[in-house]
């Protein structure tokens, strides 16, 4: 795009003119336009739709008598009344979602985390209802909904820099840093003149409702509560936290810091801010927001469609960002490490699945993949097709060290779990390649929820399996505790048997899955294998393999249920 064409002016009168998709699809549409219809009800159709919902609210907040002040859906559906709003969704209803457009899914996924902001408001502030005088939930949830609307617009309009946007946020750089330099413009600028735009000029709250200054953030986080008594707050501090807004700014902060990583430095930031404004020990704030995150992720609308935060918690964090040299990107999107030092050879192989292991791990979008780090003056590596040409013999040790770090659960959260049990894959068993699927409980079907060695055209969150299915990872999910080994002689046969987006990776040397049980009862399947290029499994690996897995559902289990608390 024309660097001329950059800058507030530009970009607010792109998206202001850039409307949204409803998100509902025929059925939902005609049941918020029956005749016998009622509030109620339109508003539990219209809160599974969100676009539709803002512009029911915009709709109310351009009413003279409203002056801009809108409370929320509720506020916003008595003051317009049945009619009016059902004449809104007949317009509407001429723009649907596509979900087979790029531009439309990232515009959904923009929402989905917006919503997320919202359920984390909704967690923070519905206990408080009839302790604080003057409280209003809704309005403090619309006000964090509220201030995604330019990201939400952004992919529609333009899904090139958007994607730039994504790649980098990915790799670890500060979203809003990395908007303001494509844009010209920051994002809290862009979105406070599209919602005055919008029609909502007068709303002094929602106007101050803007990223605090990082000297702010990192006050408040320095004042999280990690001992035994909550420290006491510098008075400039304890202002701001006190202000009616903060809750939805710090939502909407955190939502977003969530969905470029869980385990990043800036989510930690929040989440200690997020201790020292509601008062809370850290850990019970962070227990907290993951369990938000799991109901949220239930979401009807949002389910096989995007990224859910739930599912974010598998991903690896991203790698060391280096500030002397860029980063090339690949033909595949995949962000490459620089070169760095290579570690010195571990001292024995039991080390590799040890929860202090670490491996430089780089998530490309769809599937995480190891990518070793090359010692400078050392031989240019070999492919990976070229290095996988055979597969390692089991090694004993390092299955047992992993098998004794999951019965002394010596693992500290599903991150430090999930990049052990890949090492231990691999080093111990020489199966490089692993997949896990899970079973949420309102569906019934198989998700991929972490993906390991495979490359970055493999979008991982489009795998899965059919639960009540014929297939073969279905009838291995059934069987509690089951576990099977396909050999190379019955692979042709197995693909056959699988789901249809499974079958090409099914590779020629053989492939294992296994149960994952949680307090006995199945939740998922894990698939490893050698790779493409790997030789034939052999009888040890399947034996070491059933030994893994029966320990790797104890401690699955084991730091699942302490996200829950």
């Amino acid at each position: 795009m024309d660097s001329g064409k950059r800058g507030l002016a530009y970009w607010r009168s792109q998206l202001s003119q850039a409307p949204l998709p409803a998100l509902s699809d025929d059925e939902a549409l005609a049941a918020l336009l029956l005749p016998s219809a009622s509030l109620q009800q339109i508003q539990a159709g219209l809160q599974a739709d969100l676009p539709l919902a803002l512009d029911a609210v915009l709709l109310a907040a351009r009413l003279p008598r409203i002056q801009g002040e809108v409370q929320g859906l509720q506020h916003a559906l008595n003051v317009l009344g049945a009619e009016k709003v059902q004449h809104l969704v007949r317009a509407r209803s001429k723009r649907p979602l596509d979900p087979t457009r790029p531009a439309h899914r990232a515009c959904l996924q923009a929402i989905a985390v917006s919503r997320f902001a919202a359920r984390l408001v909704d967690s923070w502030e519905r206990p408080k209802l009839g302790k604080v005088p003057g409280g209003n939930p809704e309005y403090l949830e619309w006000v964090a909904l509220l201030l995604g609307l330019a990201r939400w617009k952004l992919p529609l309009l333009a899904p090139e820099l958007h994607l730039q946007v994504e790649r980098r946020a990915r790799a670890g750089e500060r979203r809003a840093r990395v908007e303001a330099e494509l844009l010209g413009c920051s994002i809290d600028e862009l979105n406070a003149a599209l919602l005055e735009d919008a029609g909502l000029p007068t709303d002094a709250l929602l106007r101050k409702a803007v990223t605090p200054h990082s000297a702010l953030l990192g006050a408040a986080a320095g004042h999280a509560w990690t001992a035994a008594l909550a420290p006491e707050l510098p008075p400039a501090v304890a202002r701001w936290l006190r202000q009616r807004t903060t809750v939805s700014v710090l939502a909407h902060l955190l939502a977003w810091s969530i969905h470029d990583g869980w385990y990043s430095r800036r989510t930690l930031l929040l989440l200690r801010t997020l201790s020292a404004h509601l008062n809370q020990p850290l850990e019970r704030v962070t227990a907290g927001v993951r369990a938000t995150a799991l109901r949220a992720s239930r979401a009807p609308e949002f389910v096989g469609r995007v990224f859910v935060p739930a599912q974010q918690l598998f991903w690896p964090p991203a790698p060391p960002r280096s500030l002397q040299r860029t980063r090339p990107v690949g033909a595949a999107g995949a962000l490459v490490p620089p070169a760095t030092p290579a570690r010195p050879a571990a001292t024995s192989a039991a080390a590799a699945a040890a929860p202090a292991a670490r491996e430089t791990v780089v998530y490309s979008g769809f599937a995480a993949t190891p990518t070793p780090a090359p010692a400078r003056g050392a031989p240019a590596p070999h492919s990976v097709a070229a290095a996988a040409t055979t597969t390692a013999q089991p090694d004993a040790d390092v299955v047992h060290a992993f098998s004794q770090n999951c019965l002394h659960g010596r693992y500290g959260d599903l991150r430090q779990f999930m990049t052990a049990t890949s090492l231990t894959l691999e080093k111990g068993l020489g199966l490089r390649r692993c997949l896990l699927f899970l079973k949420a409980a309102n569906t019934d079907r198989l998700g991929c929820y972490f993906a390991h060695g495979f490359d970055g055209l493999v979008e991982a969150r489009k795998l899965g399996a059919p639960a009540a299915d014929d297939n073969l990872v279905a009838r291995i999910f059934a069987r509690s505790g089951g576990s099977l080994w396909i050999d190379h002689a019955r692979v042709a046969a197995a693909r056959l048997q699988l789901p249809a987006e499974l079958r090409p990776y099914a590779p020629a040397g053989g492939f294992l899955l296994g149960t994952i049980q949680l307090k006995e009862r199945p939740v998922g399947v894990i698939w490893a294998d050698g790779g493409d290029c790997s030789t034939p499994l052999g009888a040890q690996h399947y034996a070491q393999f059933r030994h893994m897995i029966h320990h790797f559902g104890s401690e699955f289990s084991r730091l699942t249920s302490a996200m829950r608390r």
